[in-house]
């Protein structure tokens, strides 16, 4: 009786439970079911500005940037309905018999759209196209801003993010606010700060506006700097105020951390600049060292190496994959010297050669050489070529808030380092360096000892045009190719030569650096041409200080 007594108890008490959780779920509100993104799409049809709004939230809400192609495609006015479906307009295409055509692309994959195992090409665009309303075009567009933050890779996340507190609306603050929420680079997550901060100066509450320019003053927001400025004009009848005080000292801020990015710049921009000027006085100096010639057709030889590079990428281009495009300048750098090398040695076996001792008469010579190069390029490339760099030297290298080196640049640095290293390692290692230092010290007892003078004098010229040439390949990676575009590194080059002094590759290294950075930090202050003059103004007057340049020149030559 016990045992079925207390069996009676257990299923009265199971059954009260399961009515009572009945009632319970009777009682709670039904949670409605996640409308798919395709019904949503569909909405942007409606005839209810409401509800396409509502949509437009939802699209948003979803952080799918899959979309971002059919809601522009919905801004253009190339979204319809299609056989119960929504479609966009792709592309036209040029069709032999039909003319143009234009491909129907499913409006949430991207795909074509295909019909009987064919893709659907539609003749026009239709007039019943799905039309924007008037009310919902600004929410229009900052969905498809929001969806861009969720764009993969760094650099689209970046971009997105700093236009969303470019355009300053408050309607972007959740969306940045809970980005911030979550975890991110350092980079990231400060520029998530510094457009909070950039919307918040503009519509938030007194007590959020100061938090706001006390934060774009501890990261150093150069963006938010004009904002800062505007709320200081607006505070100036109010200077000793927490706000006025607070704007002002955010401005310092960003005022001294911008001086200090930019002389950071100027240095980085003076070196790779100087990196160009000490590749091309390298030969320069090489060549005016041993053999006293004045070649006035390095500028050409520098051209020489730079349209090489050209022609070299345009071969990758025409004959090889799309892929191996990016390794084309691995081979243009040694095409480069040997073209520019090979070229040199042609020039001074038929004029060079016979006017050793004759100065004035060589430097009429290679200037008329350096015509006759100009126009022969002219001929065979035509003017203003340019060329793409490869992807692995596009870019930068973020080193600090407001401050990327150039990667081309670095290159060109790093290059021109390597350059220095190797002519540094012939003339001091091997043994036609041995022949080159003997023969630039003394010619006669070099000749009595058996070296073949003429043959180092050909060597030495190739090898002077050819680091011309190398540094005419630098050149393609930040400028357009142009047949006359020597002309404007000869000049600063035989300033590099003789600031140094004649013959020394130390005095050409420093003179280079020095020239190229005292060239970048007067340009921000006048005008480059007047750059230029001053720049010249002081290699005079150094030159009146020491003639014979940071290193004078030391041999038996000099005796004389």
């Amino acid at each position: 009786m016990k045992i079925a007594s207390t069996l009676l108890i257990v299923c009265v008490a199971m059954v009260i439970a399961v009515l009572c959780n009945r009632g319970q779920a009777s009682a709670m509100p039904q949670v409605p079911a996640r409308v798919p993104l395709s019904q949503v799409l569909t909405d942007l049809g409606s005839d209810s500005d409401a509800q396409v709004s509502a949509a437009l939230r939802q699209i948003a809400a979803s952080g799918n940037y899959h979309l971002i192609t059919a809601l522009q495609a919905y801004q253009n006015g190339l979204l319809a309905m299609h056989g119960g479906q929504l479609v966009m307009f792709g592309s036209p295409i040029m069709d032999p018999v039909r003319g143009k055509l234009y491909p129907l692309l499913n409006a949430l994959t991207n795909r074509q759209v295909i019909a009987h195992g064919k893709p659907v090409l539609a003749d026009s665009i239709p007039d019943n196209t799905l039309a924007v309303p008037d009310s919902d075009s600004d929410q229009l567009q900052q969905t498809i801003n929001t969806l861009s933050m969720y764009i993969p890779g760094q650099s689209a996340r970046r971009q997105a993010i700093v236009a969303l507190g470019n355009a300053g609306s408050p309607a972007y603050l959740p969306p940045l606010q809970q980005q911030l929420t979550q975890h991110h680079s350092s980079r990231i997550h400060r520029l998530l700060q510094e457009s909070i901060a950039r919307i918040l100066l503009r519509h938030g509450t007194p007590a959020q506006k100061m938090q706001a320019a006390v934060l774009l003053g501890q990261i150093h927001s150069t963006r938010g700097l004009e904002l800062l400025k505007r709320s200081w004009r607006t505070l100036r009848n109010a200077p000793t105020s927490a706000m006025a005080r607070a704007v002002r000292t955010s401005i310092d801020q960003i005022k001294g951390y911008t001086k200090l990015t930019n002389l950071l710049f100027d240095s980085f921009a003076g070196l790779s600049l100087a990196s160009i000027y000490v590749l091309i006085a390298l030969g320069l100096a090489i060549i005016f060292g041993l053999m006293g010639v004045i070649n006035m057709a390095q500028g050409e030889f520098l051209t020489l190496g730079a349209f090489t590079t050209f022609a070299v990428g345009e071969i990758f281009k025409t004959y090889l994959p799309p892929s191996d495009y990016n390794w084309y300048f691995v081979c243009a750098i040694p095409a480069a010297f040997l073209v520019s090398a090979l070229a040199g040695a042609i020039c001074e076996w038929t004029i060079i050669r016979r006017l050793y001792g004759r100065p004035l008469e060589t430097l009429l010579a290679t200037f008329g050489l350096s015509l006759i190069l100009i126009e022969l390029i002219r001929v065979v490339f035509g003017n203003n070529n340019a060329m793409i760099a490869p992807s692995w030297l596009s870019g930068g290298l973020w080193i600090m808030p407001g401050l990327v080196f150039p990667k081309n640049r670095l290159f060109i640095i790093v290059f021109c380092a390597g350059c220095i290293i190797a002519v540094y390692a012939l003339i001091r290692k091997t043994k036609l360096g041995l022949l080159l230092r003997a023969t630039t010290q003394d010619r006669e007892m070099a000749a009595a000892l058996g070296v073949h003078t003429r043959m180092v004098d050909m060597l030495t010229f190739s090898l002077g045009t050819g680091l011309a040439g190398l540094a005419g390949c630098a050149v393609p990676l930040f400028s357009t190719l142009d047949p006359r575009m020597g002309q404007s590194y000869i000049v600063e080059s035989f300033l590099v030569v003789v600031t140094g002094g004649v013959g020394n590759l130390a005095g050409v290294i420093c003179a280079g650096a020095g020239l190229g950075f005292l060239e970048k930090f007067i340009e921000p202050w006048v005008q480059p041409v007047y750059g230029k003059v001053f720049v010249l103004i002081i290699v005079i007057a150094f030159l009146q200080w020491k003639p014979s340049g940071l290193f004078a020149a030391k041999g038996r030559s000099m005796d004389h």
